[in-house]
């Protein structure tokens, strides 16, 4: 099956370098310095949150939800902001880490979940739905899957924010020849990341945004997305801001 095989793949990655398997160290340097790589996440959700205070200034700070977690960069983070996270990721040795690095382990748990759902959690779990650099590694079909998880499991007056890449930046014909594989199949096999050629490739997904807002737009329980774009490396990556602000919406 499709999410075995990503299982194995990212629990290779993650024995062989797991911080940066989730996150490239600056510098191009060969690894990460543990308490650098944890203050990234806590400037992530810090921002992160101050922009979906503007749009929801009363958000609930009870339940948060780090999909993807790996290693619990960002689920570290958001128990300093909300009184219970919850970090779901596909590969055992990631979720081994992040137990052994919790340093909130009256707040924070952690599931090992391999499925294409989330009906380990009930409806209406979670005032706050985070998942960033997780759902671009995902074929599509699972990503759409997964926002409709998000969608049926966030709390009314809650807020989602996923990310995900649009669209390669293409300069000049070395662009047109490195990115090809983007056009006809919306996927790039990428060894960014790694430093050994047997090492597992990572498969790099793309949506285009008006096809995100699209599907969106049909799901139950939303009542508004706003959209931020930046350009991150070689690709378009865009943040979505999703709201549920009753239970009829």
């Amino acid at each position: 099956m499709y999410l075995d095989r990503v299982q194995r793949e990212w629990d290779e990655l993650a024995r062989r370098n797991p911080l940066a398997a989730i996150l490239w160290p600056p510098g191009e340097s060969d690894g990460w310095d543990e308490k650098a790589f944890f203050r990234t996440g806590r400037a992530e959700v810090r921002e992160v949150l101050e922009a979906v205070s503007r749009g929801e200034p009363n958000l609930g700070r009870d339940r948060a939800l780090d999909f993807g977690c790996g290693v619990g960069r960002l689920a570290q983070a958001l128990c300093e902001y909300f009184d219970q996270v919850h970090g779901v990721d596909i590969s055992p040795t990631m979720i081994s880490l992040a137990e052994r690095y919790n340093r909130f382990p009256n707040k924070c748990r952690y599931y090992l979940h391999s499925r294409d759902d989330l009906t380990l959690f009930p409806d209406s779990s979670f005032d706050f739905i985070y998942s960033s650099i997780t759902l671009q590694h995902i074929k599509p079909r699972y990503t759409k899957r997964y926002l409709r998880e998000f969608a049926r499991l966030l709390a009314p007056s809650g807020a989602l924010v996923f990310q995900l890449l649009g669209r390669p930046e293409i300069r000049g014909l070395r662009g047109v020849l490195r990115c090809w594989p983007w056009f006809y199949k919306g996927i790039s096999r990428c060894r960014r990341y790694l430093w050994e050629s047997d090492a597992p490739a990572v498969s790099m997904y793309y949506i285009r945004p008006k096809a995100v807002l699209r599907f969106l737009a049909k799901l139950d329980r939303i009542s508004a997305v706003g959209v931020e774009t930046r350009l991150c490396s070689e690709w378009w990556s865009h943040r979505y801001i999703v709201r549920r602000r009753n239970s009829a919406g």
